[in-house]
């Protein structure tokens, strides 16, 4: 559906839901529909309890592991260097809270506050 980077060819052929935020951050300023684009990419995906996939390619959509919501932090520091519009704003405000809300719901094993991991992949 969008342009993507790839860290690796070779060794991550995908786009992962941490390192596509740094991407983004990296073409913010410089590359503002491309630095969109890889914020959205596995929001693309997001699923209805709000989950995004851990990495997308173009054959495989992995749900096995999900990384916590840094994307907001990320959106911030783009903002510095490019101007969202009022759409945009609504619409990744709404992802990141289905997905920190996600997190809260799902990853709160013990109800604690505090969301665990039970996989060094998921964090």
């Amino acid at each position: 559906k969008r342009k993507a980077i790839y860290m690796s060819n070779s060794n991550f052929p995908g786009v992962w839901s941490w390192d596509n935020a740094f991407n983004a951050l990296a073409l913010a300023g410089v590359d503002d529909e491309l630095a969109w684009d890889q914020i959205q990419l596995l929001f693309d995906y997001q699923d209805d309890k709000g989950q995004i996939p851990g990495s997308i390619s173009d054959s495989t959509i992995r749900w096995n592991f999900s990384k916590p919501p840094v994307q907001g932090l990320f959106v911030l520091k783009m903002m510095e260097k490019m101007t969202l519009t009022t759409e945009q704003l609504e619409k990744i405000f709404t992802q990141i809270r289905r997905h920190v809300e996600f997190y809260l719901r799902y990853k709160d094993f013990n109800g604690d506050g505090i969301c665990e991991y039970h996989h060094g992949n998921d964090s």
